[in-house]
């Protein structure tokens, strides 16, 4: 019997205003101020149980098997489309999150195997190292810097000089 290969990209959006959902941990419709207090609140300490969340609601009804790959792109809400990326210590405790929100879900051996967590929050050719020297960064989703072939490539040559690329 053949295999066929599935994909579902999962996109939250980013700039939504409005009335917070706490399942999906996003913001609906036109309330600005409710919407903003709710993501103070979620900076604030709430970010673990809603990352974790928006992970097992994506992942609903997919089956990881054999040699099927997952890839996972993280962001920090109010890092989008600033141009100031996370931390690195951040980025990699939210990391160790998802892993176990994954790990949660399938078996540890498939995650182990055939997940990559990356991080996606304004990567360029002045912080890709800091990020891929961590072992719990498994890469970078890389955004705007990418319209820019000069600074496209510094960051390869970057990310190639390091030995945890996968």
């Amino acid at each position: 019997m053949p295999t066929r290969k599935v994909q579902k990209v999962i996109q939250y959006p980013h700039r939504k205003r409005g009335e917070w959902d706490e399942e999906r941990g996003e913001c609906r419709k036109n309330d600005g101020d409710r919407c903003r207090k709710k993501q103070r609140s979620r900076q604030s300490g709430n970010k673990d149980h809603i990352v974790r969340r928006q992970v097992e609601l994506g992942l609903e009804g997919i089956h990881l098997v054999g040699s099927h790959k997952l890839f996972i792109a993280y962001e920090p809400i109010w890092a989008i489309g600033t141009g100031i990326p996370a931390d690195v210590q951040t980025v990699e405790y939210m990391h160790r999150v998802i892993r176990q929100t994954l790990i949660d879900i399938f078996p540890r051996s498939i995650v182990e195997n055939n997940t990559t967590i990356l991080y996606g929050g304004s990567v360029d050719e002045t912080n890709i190292e800091r990020f891929l020297e961590n072992k719990n960064i498994g890469g970078a989703l890389i955004g705007s810097a990418s319209t820019d072939f000069g600074k496209f490539r510094s960051i390869i040559e970057r990310a190639n000089g390091i030995g945890n690329v996968k």
